[in-house]
């Protein structure tokens, strides 16, 4: 569903007591959570700060980047990037226990977004397989599956006022794992390289102007944009691929 809340079934045993059934009985009550209520993180099992992330500051800072089920626009020092790179890689390469398990799903999302991820364990795949809100973060369990497995069209283009407008808003295209699947980004039928090869031959004696073309294209300047050096050297690698 899309709605502005999440419905969480809860027992009743350390719920705030106007949440609490009349009978005192332990059933599961339905409970309407809003996005972005920091107040609401201690009905979802979130304590205020969990192996040095503080959930408060990375939902409060979450929701001004990201709005509800559309991309985060994250600096490298935010808080949330921050804490979601904690939260995923653990400490000292082993994998931490949370409690805070919205926030957790949440932190893989972002993570997703901006980093190439690997499959999730099991004992996640099963939260991530079912489509529900992780309020009070401004995620659903949805956008994980969709990082990971594609790009927006706006990181694509070279022309930012094009990808600026509407029609190209939280629109994506497959993101190809070169590295894990040795899968080219585009592979041709047969018929397709024909035509191709016969195309080539056809304008061989045509003019080309491709140059000319080549020297109008301006593209954004890139040198903002953060990149951690395990990433840095996978892109090194591709690079060099695609120059041999």
């Amino acid at each position: 569903f899309r709605s502005a809340t999440a419905i969480l079934l809860l027992h009743a045993t350390g719920l705030p007591s106007e949440l609490v059934t009349s009978d005192g009985e332990q059933n599961p009550v339905a409970i309407e959570i809003p996005h972005c209520d920091a107040s609401w993180l201690k009905v979802v099992n979130c304590p205020k700060q969990e192996h040095g992330i503080d959930w408060e500051v990375f939902l409060k800072n979450a929701c001004e980047h990201c709005p509800v089920d559309r991309p985060c626009k994250l600096g490298p020092q935010e808080p949330a990037l921050l804490y979601a790179q904690m939260a995923v890689g653990g400490s000292e390469g082993v994998q931490n226990s949370f409690h805070c398990i919205p926030g957790l799903l949440s932190a893989m999302i972002i993570i997703a977004q901006y980093f190439l991820v690997q499959a999730p364990p099991d004992d996640l795949t099963a939260f991530l397989s079912v489509s529900s809100s992780l309020a009070p973060f401004p995620f659903y369990t949805t956008q994980y599956t969709r990082y990971a497995n594609m790009v927006p069209i706006d990181m694509m283009l070279c022309n930012q006022e094009a990808a600026r407008t509407p029609a190209i808003e939280n629109r994506y295209v497959p993101r190809v794992h070169a590295e894990d699947s040795g899968l080219c980004g585009m592979v041709f039928t047969d018929d397709q390289l024909v035509r191709r090869c016969r195309s080539l031959r056809n304008n061989a004696n045509v003019f080309d102007r491709s140059s000319q073309a080549l020297e109008t294209i301006t593209c954004p300047d890139t040198s903002h944009f953060y990149v951690d050096e395990e990433l840095g050297r996978k892109i090194s690698k591709y690079q060099k691929r695609a120059n041999s």
